[in-house]
């Protein structure tokens, strides 16, 4: 199983829909291209949550919205309602300054160890514990 998640500390928000219903609402009719169909349901609401940061979303939520048309399913108090994912807004100068930087300081890292093994093996040396 593939474990997906966001990357951290790059500005990345989310917008998201919250659907609900004291009816049953056919999870099918929910995506993000009939939003403006199942707002004209009398029976259902639908509240956006625009650009919402990802650091201020529960772990739960984060880890169960990851691509576009992401759904959940909430049971609370006698309700239930959905939450699906239906846009990501970052800034992409800065998210691929990150990146790189990610990229920079692994390639450090394993230059450093690299550097140390082989100072280990050069002057044999021997951990004393």
């Amino acid at each position: 199983k593939t474990i997906r998640e966001f990357k951290k500390n790059i500005n990345l928000n989310i917008t998201f829909f919250k659907i609900s219903s004291n009816k049953e609402i056919n999870n099918e009719l929910i995506y993000c291209e009939n939003i403006d169909n199942i707002k004209t349901e009398k029976s259902i609401s639908v509240e956006k949550f625009d650009r919402i940061e990802i650091s201020k979303l529960s772990n739960f939520i984060k880890k169960n919205l990851i691509s576009i048309n992401d759904k959940i399913q909430i049971n609370e108090d006698n309700s239930k309602y959905y939450l699906i994912l239906c846009e990501f807004n970052y800034n992409s100068k800065n998210s691929k300054e990150v990146i790189i930087n990610n990229k920079i300081n692994d390639e450090l890292l394993k230059i450093k160890n690299n550097f140390l093994f082989e100072q280990k093996i050069k002057y044999k040396f021997k951990l004393y514990e």
